[in-house]
Formats: C-alpha cells, sequence, structure tokens
C-alpha cells in the first residue's frame, strides 16, 4: 500500500473506525476487551491490515450521529448500512464568523476594574502591555484576565490562551467537568478547572503561584499539581523562539528554553503535548474523539504515548463507565510501561475498579500485589483496609486481620481506621485468637463513640 493511500485514509497513523452499534447485521457484540465484533469491525480492522496501521473503533448508538459526523474529523472511515440518502455528501456546515486577530494596545490606567464590564478578547487576538501599564480581559468559560505591566497574551483561533512573555493573573471559574482551562506558557500547559492563579515568564525561566483552588502543570506528562498558597517553578537555560498564536503582531522578548522540558528541544514533543491537551478538553464531550486522540499517541510512541494509555482508561472508566475496557488499558499501560512513571496510578486504578465491580477474588490478589510493589505509596492504608475487607467476605480472615494491621501503620481516614481496627479484632474473635480481647481494648479505647462500639462491648462482655 503506497504511503500516499496510508496518510489519505489514517492521517493520524491510526485508522479511526466510525462503527454504528445499533445494526445488529453490522455488530453482532463485543469481544472480551469490549471492542465491538460483527462485519464492521471486521472490515475495519482488515483494511487497517492492509494500511499497516492499527485500528481504533469510533462507536455511534445510530446511524445518524455516524453520518452526522462526516467531515468532523473524529472518523477516519464510517461503516453504515446503504440507503439512498446518505450517498448524498454531507451539507457544508454553516460559515462560522470568524473574529480577526488583533493586537490591543493600552494606554497607562490604574489597575483595572474588578467589575464585569471589561472586554472580551475574541479568539485569535493580543493583548500587550508596557511598562507600568495593566489591561483586564474576559476570555471564554467565565474566565478574566489581568495582563500586567509589560507583558503579553495572545489566544489562538480556538481561543486557548498563551502567555508569551511577562505576567498574567487568571480567575478561572469552575469549568465543565472533562473541560479544563488551559493555559500555555513557554513550554508547559497549565490545566485549570477551576482557580485563581497567577504565571510569568521571562528569561529567567516560568513560575506559577496559586492563590485558591489548585492548578496541574504539564509538559509531555503531568509533572505537578499546584495548590492554594504554593508555587512551581522552572529556571531557563538559554533563550529560544517559539510559534504563537498571534504571529503577525508586532516583535517580542523570545520565550526560554526551559529545563525538564522535553517539549521545548522537539517539535514533534511539544505536538504531542497539544494533542495531549486536547484530548483532555474532549474528554467530557466528545469521549470517542479523546480515545481516537490517544490511540493515535500511543500507536506514535514517545514520551507521551505513556501518559496517553493512562489516560484511555480514565476515559473508559470516568466517561462511557466502562470498568471492563478501562481495565484492559491500565493493563496494556503495565505490558508496555512495567517501570512507567504512572505505574503505581495504574495498579491502584485497576484495584478500585475491580472491587467496584465485585471481582473480590482479583481485586483482592491486585489489592496485596500493590502493596509489596509500592509500600510507601499514600494510598497504602486505603488499599489494605479495602483488601482487608475483600479477604474477611470471603472467609479468609487470617489473612483479613493481617491486613488490618497494616492500615495502623498508615495516614488513613478516621472512618477507615475506626473500621480496620475492629475488623482485625473481629477477624481475631472469629479465629479464636487469644489476643482478638486485648485488640477489642484498645479498639474501645481509640474509640470510644467509634462505629463499632457497641458491637465490640456486647464481644468484650462474652465470657
Amino acid at each position: 500500500m503506497s504511503q500516499e493511500v496510508v496518510s489519505e485514509l489514517a492521517p493520524t497513523g491510526v485508522l479511526r473506525a466510525a462503527i454504528n452499534m445499533g445494526n445488529f447485521l453490522l455488530v453482532t457484540g463485543r469481544s472480551p476487551s469490549g471492542d465491538p465484533e460483527g462485519v464492521a469491525p471486521d472490515m475495519a480492522r482488515e483494511i487497517a491490515s492492509r494500511l499497516g496501521v492499527p485500528v481504533a473503533y469510533v462507536p455511534y448508538a445510530r446511524p445518524g450521529e455516524l453520518a452526522d459526523a462526516a467531515g468532523s474529523g473524529v472518523w477516519d472511515i464510517g461503516l453504515i448500512g446503504a440507503e439512498p440518502a446518505r450517498a448524498q455528501p454531507p451539507a457544508p456546515a454553516a460559515p462560522r464568523p470568524v473574529a480577526p486577530t488583533a493586537t490591543t494596545t493600552t494606554t497607562r490606567t490604574p489597575p483595572a476594574p474588578s467589575t464585569d464590564d471589561v472586554e472580551m478578547l475574541a479568539p485569535g487576538g493580543s493583548v500587550k502591555t508596557g511598562a507600568g501599564e495593566r489591561s483586564a480581559r474576559r476570555l471564554t468559560s467565565g474566565v478574566r484576565v489581568e495582563v500586567q505591566p509589560a507583558s503579553a497574551l495572545a489566544l489562538d483561533t480556538a481561543g486557548r490562551a498563551d502567555l508569551q512573555n511577562g505576567e498574567a493573573r487568571f480567575d478561572v471559574p469552575a469549568q465543565a467537568a472533562g473541560r479544563p482551562f488551559v493555559v500555555r506558557i513557554a513550554s508547559y500547559y497549565v490545566m485549570v478547572a477551576g482557580a485563581r492563579f497567577s504565571a510569568r515568564v521571562d528569561a529567567g525561566g516560568v513560575q506559577v503561584s496559586v492563590e485558591s483552588g489548585a492548578v496541574e502543570i504539564w509538559g509531555v506528562r503531568r509533572l505537578a499539581r499546584v495548590t492554594a498558597g504554593e508555587s512551581w517553578r522552572r529556571a531557563a537555560r538559554a533563550a529560544r523562539t517559539r510559534t504563537t498564536a498571534a504571529r503577525a503582531t508586532a516583535p517580542r522578548t523570545a520565550a526560554p528554553r526551559l529545563e525538564d522540558s522535553p517539549a521545548s528541544a522537539d517539535p514533534e514533543a511539544t505536538s504531542d503535548a497539544a494533542e495531549l491537551a486536547a484530548a483532555r478538553e474532549a474528554g467530557a464531550s466528545d469521549p470517542a474523539r479523546a480515545i481516537a486522540i490517544y490511540e493515535s499517541i500511543v500507536a506514535r510512541g514517545g514520551p507521551a504515548a505513556e501518559n496517553a494509555l493512562y489516560q484511555l482508561g480514565s476515559v473508559y472508566r470516568d466517561q462511557l463507565h466502562d470498568p471492563a475496557r478501562a481495565v484492559d488499558a491500565w493493563e496494556r499501560y503495565r505490558t508496555r510501561f512495567p517501570r512507567g512513571q504512572l505505574r503505581a496510578e495504574a495498579d491502584l486504578s485497576i484495584f478500585d475498579a475491580l472491587a467496584e465491580r465485585g471481582q473480590a477474588e482479583r481485586a483482592l490478589d491486585e489489592g496485596r500485589a500493590f502493596l509489596r510493589r509500592h509500600p510507601h505509596s499514600e494510598r497504602r492504608g486505603e488499599v489494605a483496609r479495602v483488601a482487608a475487607d475483600l479477604a474477611r467476605q470471603r472467609g479468609q480472615c487470617r489473612l483479613a486481620a493481617e491486613l488490618y494491621a497494616q492500615v495502623a501503620d498508615t495516614r488513613v481516614s478516621r472512618d477507615d481506621a475506626d473500621d480496620a481496627a475492629f475488623g482485625r479484632a473481629s477477624c481475631l474473635g472469629q479465629l479464636g485468637d487469644e489476643a482478638a480481647r486485648e485488640a477489642l481494648a484498645d479498639y474501645l479505647a481509640s474509640y470510644p463513640r467509634g462505629r463499632h462500639a457497641a458491637e465490640a462491648r456486647k464481644l468484650m462482655a462474652r465470657p
């Protein structure tokens, strides 16, 4: 197959096949991994095989939804039943007004007003301030930004903010689930679900300081979570020039090349980071698109593939409510990145999903493996408590008592500590262990008004 054909049919390196799940003649069910089965998926898989690329299925409940998405860039090929009306190409979308790219230069003014009657900064626009000047603007999703003196902020055509140089203060109200507000600073991305924070970029490096709420800092992977009262910094090594949303505006100070930032030295890594941000933004409103983006990144490989594969499982779990496919994605992660930076998160996610689904035996095995593999995890106590409950439900009281004992050495909620202390005492009692009465006494001493205090006293009263 010629490369020209491959590029035409699978421009992302993955053949994204739209599948009509509502036609039982085309789709007969799902495989154990959750992928659709039937004529349509088989055809898509064969086409992908001949192209020499992996396939990613993009499911639709009805054929009309699949057809309406034609031309949207979400899928590469679509497989639906023949119908005369569908022989016509989809009608072009009505043209949308595009705000012209503009550079707004402010005059010397006092600090920007706190009222809401400030000007909207349109996609493609930018704001530049001189020494002693400030400028306030409204952005999308209710976001307000105050551009500080000697600074420049631009929006790309999708409305994403890019702090080119200087400092800006952002007030981001709560955003829709899975659709964070994104600010680019040099080669990093600040992901915000709701927070007040300031960001600065200059020849010395970058800094993000959070006043309230929390933000996440991303490169090709998540680098940090910054909460109220905290700051995150990266020093600069050397100056560099970066393409921005306002390429046509007047010259500005070059953004720095930053340490610990693969994206700053590698254009492909920068593209990966942008795709990761796009997938996270699409997660809640268009999970199929998010999956296609993540699968494309995974297929290409590189540093971003690790993060994409883990996030793929999160989309299946949180947006599609398909824990089986979520577990499959995280197991793919463990196979491909056995020593990956997100290994602990993948192990924990699998354990949580199995426990929630009631797969007690498998969840218990995962929980014990997690405790062995990650002895210093901050979630160790919670995992030990849940694993102990699973063992107790299965009648494995000796194992349950051992797991409950591990909770005592960790930082967990008071309820978890209460349950673990009583659970251990109860299990020892069922085993006829002499330590049972001492464990009950310790429980009552620590939790005289605990969740299980009444039952513990009854047990203590027995001869």
